[in-house]
This record gives structure tokens, C-alpha cells and sequence, in this order.
């Protein structure tokens, strides 16, 4: 099979998700809303796609929205894209194996690292979208990197199309990724094109906003209303 950026500057890959249900609750009343939250989101998910575009030197992953109807839906978009990016755009720097999650609550960007994932590979193949995807398995270094629910544990890369990225800011494999699983959501394409040069988002931010997982979640809480009611 052909490389594609033989032809082409860039890559997008358009996917679907969803969320598996994550239940570590004893208590059954709160388990219940846990599961009733998970349906929910699952419900408006199918009316979501996230993108994928490459250009094997920087990624960006996006999501593109229906039209929201109703507050209740317009909730569950938002915690729908919340829970599978952790955010609402990640930009890989593959150069400097980086990765920047942005989000739309804050102005602080989180910054993380790509090769704080080890990745195995397999020979196991199955194909996908007509390209021969090989199974990857990822063991993360440093468990206080990220949120533990975001890194992936399983990805199914292709080769052939001869681009890096994926819907996650660890889109380092040799082959653009088009089936993954972290502990929380499972993204699968549905759909490869070749896009000519196109302006990638690229991570110039102001450094004073560029924060670790751990410096972003102390901001978090140095800045709750519960905190500042304390003092």
C-alpha cells in the first residue's frame, strides 16, 4: 500500500467515541448516577467527531459538534468532550515530544510528555478502514504525568499511512493511530483523508500559562471558591 504523504502534506483522521462505563464506587446511590452519567453521554457521542489532523511534524485533535437543542444535551456535549480529551484541543509537538492539552475553562495549558509512555509492539494485525493496523501496548513511566484515566492502553496504528497522531497527546507511534483505548473511552476512525498543506495549530503559548499536571491541579486548587473561602 501507498504512503499517503507521498502525496500529500497532511492527514485527517475523523473518529467516533465511547465512554466505558468506569465504576470504582462502593456506595450503590452514587454508582447509579455514575452509570445514569455514562448512558447519558453515551447517548449524544454518536452526534460527535473528533479530528485528527497531521503533518508528521506537529497534531491536532479537535471535536466537531451537532447542533445542541436543549441544555441537558449542550451539558453532555461538554462533559462527553471533557471526558475524552481531557479538554477541548490537544496540539502533539512530535519534534519535542510534547504534548498540550488546552481547555476551555482555563487559560493555563497542560503540558505533558509523549515518551513518558513505552509502547510494545505486536505482531497481531487486523485491518481497518482497508489499512493493516499492528496492536500496540502502552505502560506509562510516571503515574502523576496525567490524569492516570488519560493515557491509552492499547493502540491500533497503520504504517502505511505514514504519518504520526491520534486522539491523544501520547501519538507517537509509527503510523498514524486509527483504533484506541485508554481506561475511560474507545476512539475508532471512520474516515482517512489526504488534506493538501493546511495551517496546524502550534503551541506558541505564553510559558507563564504552560503548566505541569501536577502545577495545574494545584492552581485548580489554589484558585476554588472553597479554597479562597478558607482565607
Amino acid at each position: 500500500m501507498f504512503c499517503v504523504n507521498l502525496f500529500s502534506q497532511n492527514i485527517e483522521i475523523t473518529y467516533k467515541a465511547s465512554v466505558k462505563h468506569i465504576d470504582t464506587i462502593q456506595n450503590e446511590k452514587n454508582s447509579q448516577i455514575i452509570k445514569r452519567i455514562t448512558n447519558g453521554v453515551n447517548r449524544i457521542l454518536p452526534s460527535i467527531e473528533f479530528v485528527v489532523v497531521s503533518d508528521n511534524e506537529y497534531y491536532n485533535v479537535k471535536y466537531q459538534q451537532m447542533m445542541i437543542s436543549d441544555y441537558e444535551n449542550e451539558s453532555y456535549l461538554n462533559l462527553a468532550v471533557t471526558i475524552a480529551l481531557d479538554g477541548n484541543f490537544i496540539i502533539g509537538d512530535l519534534e519535542s515530544s510534547k504534548s498540550y492539552y488546552e481547555s476551555g475553562q482555563t487559560n493555563k495549558i497542560k503540558k505533558v510528555r509523549m515518551d513518558n509512555i513505552t509502547w510494545s509492539l505486536s505482531k497481531e494485525t487486523k485491518t481497518i478502514l482497508g489499512y493493516v493496523c499492528y496492536k500496540a501496548l502502552a505502560e506509562t513511566i510516571d503515574l502523576n504525568e496525567d490524569n492516570k484515566l488519560n493515557p491509552p492502553r492499547v493502540a491500533w496504528f497503520a504504517p502505511d499511512l505514514n504519518f504520526r497522531g491520534g486522539p491523544t497527546a501520547y501519538a507517537n507511534l509509527p503510523g498514524i493511530i486509527l483504533e484506541m483505548e485508554t481506561p475511560k473511552t474507545i476512539f475508532k476512525a471512520i474516515s482517512v483523508k489526504n488534506k493538501k498543506k493546511v495551517d496546524l495549530k502550534r503551541p506558541n503559548y505564553n510559558q507563564e500559562n504552560v503548566l505541569s499536571h501536577k502545577e495545574l491541579e494545584q492552581y485548580f486548587i489554589d484558585n476554588s471558591p472553597i479554597s479562597g473561602s478558607r482565607n
